[in-house]
């Protein structure tokens, strides 16, 4: 186990992937996750659900509007 010798770390010192650090360092970046090109649910899925929904949403009302109109 290594000892702290209470000196401040050298500014010049690179941290690398391998280093404790890394996920908190500059060169990581600062996002949390990486990027993902879109939520869990693909868009063609989401946009599909919501059209479904507005849909069953509307119809009945249009329904009974053409109906007793």
């Amino acid at each position: 186990m290594e000892r702290y010798d209470g000196g401040e770390p050298d500014e010049d010192e690179e941290i690398t992937e391998g280093d404790p650090d890394w996920d908190l360092s500059e060169a990581h970046g600062y996002l949390w996750y990486p990027e993902r090109e879109h939520g869990p649910v693909p868009p063609w899925l989401m946009l599909g659900v919501s059209v479904l929904v507005v849909v069953s949403l509307v119809a009945p009302g249009l329904y009974l509007i053409w109906r007793y109109g």
